[in-house]
Formats: structure tokens, C-alpha cells, sequence
């Protein structure tokens, strides 16, 4: 486990311009879906990926607005989404499971329950 010291680093909250370094900490990105075969088929209306600064889940993606680490496996987040016909900023949160293999999503009232998907062989 990462000690909290260097994943506030990580993030840039030690920094005074914290908001322009804002990352969302390692364990949480990557690929996640619903089921493994949403993510071997590439069903992307189940997907959300995880970026550094973006949160991308079906047809649109996120900007990152701020972060606030609540433990070692949550994070609070705001976002500010566009997509094809329009926009809005959202709060959510997400909390990876002890071993970092389950993600909750938590997000306009609903909640997610994700699994990594693997990389696929090249």
C-alpha cells in the first residue's frame, strides 16, 4: 500500500497550485467494466477508463476539477463532462477494493460495480 504521504504527492495536493496538478492517484486507472466479457468484447456502453486528469466513461469524457483523497482506496472527485449534445459538472466517488482488482462507482445516485480489465496481448 502506498503511504498517504506520497499519494497526496502524487496528486499534487502538497503543491500551492494544487489545482493544476491534480492526478487521479495510480491504482484507480486503467480500463474497468461491468463483466469480463464487456471488456474482451468491447462493449464500451458498460466502460469507464481512468486517466490521470479524465474520467471517460460512455461517449464522454471528464475533465478533472478537483480530488480529495478519503482513504488509501477512495477518492472524491469533481468533473466537468461533455459530451455530443451537452455538459455538466458532476460529483462522484469511487472506492477500489482491497485488492485493487474492484472499483465502485458512485455517481448521480447510482452505483457501479466494476472489475480491471486486462490488457489485451498485443
Amino acid at each position: 500500500m502506498m503511504p498517504i504521504l506520497a499519494l497526496l504527492a502524487a496528486v499534487g495536493a502538497t503543491s500551492a497550485h494544487a489545482k493544476h496538478q491534480l492526478l487521479i492517484p495510480p491504482p484507480f486507472r486503467g480500463d474497468w467494466d461491468e463483466s469480463a466479457k464487456g471488456c474482451e468484447e468491447g462493449d464500451w456502453s458498460s466502460h469507464l477508463k481512468l486517466k490521470s486528469r479524465t474520467i471517460e466513461p460512455y461517449e464522454s469524457e471528464g475533465q478533472l476539477r478537483s480530488l480529495r483523497i478519503l482513504d488509501q482506496n477512495s477518492i472524491a472527485i469533481v468533473a466537468h463532462y461533455r459530451w455530443a449534445d451537452g455538459s455538466e459538472v458532476a460529483s462522484e466517488r469511487f472506492i477500489l477494493s482491497p485488492d485493487r482488482q474492484h472499483l465502485t462507482w458512485l455517481t448521480g445516485g447510482e452505483r457501479h460495480r466494476l472489475i480491471r480489465c486486462r490488457p489485451k496481448p498485443l
